[in-house]
């Protein structure tokens, strides 16, 4: 194996541990963007909380089914 050839290989191998240094430094911003919630992530949110209409939809049809099942217990609690 020659110098050059080393120096070749040396080269090979500190690109590749900066790309690798990049990959990860990017990929932890990455994270701690998502984990401080800096970016306008809405649509994504959206996707698992639904838009502000489908939340208030759900919203009221919870507290139709809460008051019906209170209105069932206080009925249940009246036949005994």
């Amino acid at each position: 194996m020659t110098s050059q050839e080393r120096v070749g290989e040396n080269q090979e191998l500190k690109v590749n541990l900066k790309v690798i240094t990049a990959q990860e430094l990017l990929s932890r911003r990455a994270n701690m963007v998502e984990l401080f919630n800096l970016l306008d992530d809405s649509s994504r949110r959206e996707l698992y909380v639904g838009t502000p209409e489908e939340r208030a939809q759900k919203l009221e049809s919870l507290k139709k089914r809460l008051e019906s099942t209170k209105n069932e217990v206080e009925a249940q609690k009246r036949e005994i």
